[in-house]
């Protein structure tokens, strides 16, 4: 156990010495121990560091005495131990200070040796480093034996959790449960919870950034306590481990045990890492060979999705293209932008794995593909999306638009899926309703003016009928384009339009006798309102 003020206090080198102030700083540690002969400390004050002095150097000078004990304190240091002589008896703003400060100053009796204190608390100190790296170096070997043997995340929990005799948990970095030791008699539901599709989750307590990413000890409200390390893997967070004991039970060796013991999930991690990305490489491969179907029958697709453990069909594809991604990615370097893509990536995977069990999840360039199984309908599809927009949103600024297939019931309409995922996304793009998800099943009539907005007939039609108009609000910063659309999309009827545009009905009244006096429309003509709809569904689709 570290050694701290209270500790010092009580060993036998301090007999005789008396704390006057800063009772509530006594668990400070001690690390080193500096003696003080120069007015001017300051600059070499240390964190963790107890000062000794007889206060010669700043006899008859409170202000200096007050600057010392507020250096302590910045620099995060123990405490100081003085002797009286010089300084006489010690003023009461120094004391208050130090208690509001919680700095321990300890007086020294006149006729005690400072090294008869600094020689035995030294040794206390060395001593106590010593058994912390004999017991890290014994906890280094132990972890290093069972790896060499084949160690695992299961047999790191036990060998972990049989140790200190506490609950252990890894979990990966969207907290699913990977692994568990339980030493309590009681049972886990206090930490974990099952997601209904055979994935077992932290609950949402313990993910607090608090609790999560400290790698120090927690306090519990019941009583007990937790300590939790994030799992990094080349800078990047992989995982974490939790481990939950009785109050008092996670002493100073117990944590460097702790400490160990993510050193080696950390590794386990590293492997497991490549085994995962050969095996997304190689379902990539087969994903990109189905959508450009390369494959060359039925019963080999089958064949080669059955080697990979894919179980998708029948299932639905989506596709989801980053808003504006290349002025997002604007002055970042190739490696920024591909470690940003895969954050993506593992936020798709973490959201989605949640709910369903079975699923394929890739990324080609800024797009990101998934298969949803059957049993996913498009409510739950639209909740997953929205919550992964909301991650975006929050980690990225981004937004995304995500296009949604028709049921693939075959492996040979992937290539036919991916086009209906790719239309429903571009028509997404085109649309102001305010969706994230677009399914193509549900744009058959959007589908056919996307087709006729890629023609150059139908792109003429709109133009010339629109273009004169356009041209006018353009000269005259007017908004008669806006009126007039959204008169066709309200079938004509005036009242609509008006409520829709937050306007007057003799506001309204007065914009249309100027659209058709310069169109030359008959704005109560339904054929005319018909012809002006199609118009602007092809124009949503070609700018």
């Amino acid at each position: 156990m570290t050694v701290t003020v209270r500790e010092a206090l009580r060993s036998k080198a301090f007999n005789g010495c008396s704390l006057i102030a800063g009772e509530a700083g006594l668990d400070r540690p001690i690390s080193c121990i500096d003696e003080m002969e120069v007015p001017n400390i300051l600059p070499w004050l240390k964190k963790d560091e107890l000062l000794i002095t007889t206060g010669y150097a700043v006899k008859d000078d409170e202000g200096a005495l007050l600057g010392i004990i507020q250096g302590l304190y910045d620099a995060g240091s123990s405490g100081i131990a003085l002797k009286t002589r010089f300084i006489g008896n010690i003023p009461p703003s120094i004391t208050e200070l130090a208690d509001r400060l919680e700095i321990p100053i300890i007086v020294i009796p006149p006729e005690l040796p400072f090294i008869d204190i600094i020689h035995p608390l030294m040794k206390q100190i060395v001593d106590e480093q010593n058994m912390k790296l004999e017991f890290t170096e014994q906890m280094n070997e132990r972890f290093l034996n069972l790896q060499i043997e084949g160690g695992s995340f299961d047999s790191i929990c036990s060998m972990l959790g049989s140790l200190i005799q506490c609950d252990v948990l890894i979990t990966y970095r969207n907290f699913e449960v990977i692994s568990s030791y339980q030493a309590s008699q009681g049972s886990m539901s206090g930490w974990i919870e099952d997601n209904g599709t055979g994935g077992v989750f932290l609950k949402d307590f313990l993910k607090d950034p608090q609790f999560c990413q400290g790698g120090s000890l927690v306090r519990l409200e019941d009583g007990g306590e937790m300590m939790a390390c994030m799992i990094n893997v080349k800078g990047k967070c992989r995982g974490y481990m939790y481990v939950m004991g009785r109050s008092g039970q996670l002493t100073e060796m117990m944590q460097i045990a702790v400490r160990q013991a993510s050193v080696y999930a950390a590794l386990e991690f590293s492997g497991k890492g490549l085994a995962e990305e050969r095996e997304f490489h190689q379902d990539t491969g087969f994903f990109l060979d189905l959508i450009n179907e390369n494959t060359l029958s039925e019963d080999e697709a089958q064949k080669r999705a059955r080697g990979h453990g894919w179980a998708v069909l029948p299932c639905r594809m989506t596709i989801s293209d980053i808003d504006d991604f290349e002025s997002f990615a604007e002055g970042k370097s190739e490696q920024e932008i591909q470690n940003i893509k895969d954050d993506i990536l593992e936020e798709y995977k973490s959201v989605i794995k949640k709910k369903f069990h079975v699923f394929f999840v890739t990324n080609l360039s800024d797009r990101f593909y998934c298969l949803f199984p059957q049993s996913a309908d498009k409510f739950q599809i639209i909740d997953l999306i929205g919550e992964i927009c909301i991650r975006l949103k929050k980690k990225f600024m981004l937004t995304m638009t995500t296009g949604a297939s028709n049921m693939i019931e075959q492996f040979s309409r992937f290539g036919e899926a991916h086009e209906e995922g790719k239309t429903a996304v571009e028509i997404g793009k085109k649309e102001r309703s305010g969706r994230s998800v677009f399914f193509i099943d549900d744009l058959a009539l959007e589908s056919v003016f996307l087709e006729m907005g890629r023609q150059e007939y139908f792109r003429n039609f709109s133009s010339s009928l629109l273009k004169p108009l356009e041209e006018y609000d353009r000269g005259h910063e007017s908004r008669l384009m806006e009126t007039l659309e959204m008169l066709t999309e309200k079938a004509g009827a005036r009242k609509e339009t008006a409520d829709a545009l937050f306007l007057h009905r003799n506001t309204l009244l007065y914009r249309l006798s100027q659209i058709e006096e310069i169109t030359g429309f008959n704005l109560n003509d339904h054929e005319v309102i018909l012809k002006l709809t199609i118009a602007f569904k092809i124009r949503r689709f070609v700018f």
